[in-house]
């Protein structure tokens, strides 16, 4: 029985749904959602331990490249609110939390493995791999040597926020933007969609290289565990995910997960 989550992201995780209805469509951005449980078999009524794999991306719509390899830099995004199928579960406290809050980690600018040992190795949730397009001096196309760039990420049990748990994702760039370093906070709630919907990964994004830089594409794979858990319930055998995208001109876009 093959299962896609439709989590949140998450991050997503991550993206506000029905609440804000935006201005007008998006035109500089288009972006996606792809989620996936391992193992794609799993019982109908017991949850059992499960990896999540998550694909955020956003491109530029009119001749932008892919994510993985934009030649235009897409509106960069402001805020991702990702909402998971009921049939998965996060167990935060199956994993132990990370050793600094998000506001010490927030100007962390370090490698992968100096982030690892600021929050301690047991707090890692999993890993995964980010794009990012740096906007070039003649307009917004990617510039710069070697664009698009490419930067390593790693996810960690948070500190609670607010009495909510909370995803730490922290991506180290390499190659020409080795320099830039950029921690994101998700919080994990109730999803407030309700009906196939369970929770929900809240995730704001703060400016990226001053404002020029977007990511494009972000992939993260949490597989800690016991920290997630799914079964296979719904009768037409599909873990469902949505997320809403919103961008720095004010639009936002939800999509769902394929």
């Amino acid at each position: 029985m093959r299962k896609h989550l439709a989590l949140a992201t998450a991050v997503a995780l991550t993206l506000t749904a029905t609440a804000i209805a935006p201005a007008a469509p998006p035109t500089n951005s288009e972006s996606k959602l792809k989620a996936r449980i391992i193992p794609s078999k799993l019982p109908k009524k017991r949850f059992r331990n499960a990896s999540l794999f998550v694909d955020t991306s956003t491109v530029y719509p009119n001749d932008g490249g892919t994510p993985t390899h934009p030649t235009k830099r897409p509106e960069p995004t402001t805020h991702v609110v990702i909402d998971f199928d009921d049939d998965g579960t996060v167990r935060p406290g199956a994993v132990a939390t990370c050793k600094v809050s998000d506001a010490a980690f927030e100007n962390f600018t370090g490698t992968i493995f100096q982030a690892t040992q600021m929050c301690g190795r047991k707090s890692v949730l999993g890993s995964g791999i980010a794009t990012v397009c740096l906007a070039g001096a003649t307009g917004n196309d990617c510039g710069g040597v070697n664009q698009p760039e490419q930067a390593d990420v790693i996810a960690f049990n948070g500190q609670p926020k607010n009495r909510k748990p909370t995803v730490y994702l922290y991506a180290k760039g390499k190659g020409d933007i080795a320099a830039i370093g950029q921690e994101l906070t998700g919080t994990i709630r109730r999803s407030p969609l309700g009906g196939d919907y369970g929770k929900r990964l809240d995730v704001p994004v703060p400016p990226l290289g001053g404002g020029i830089g977007a990511l494009t594409d972000f992939r993260v794979t949490v597989s800690k565990g016991s920290y997630i858990r799914a079964r296979c319930h719904d009768r037409n055998h599909r873990l469902n995910a949505r997320a809403r995208f919103t961008y720095n001109d004010g639009t936002s876009e939800v999509v769902r997960s394929k």
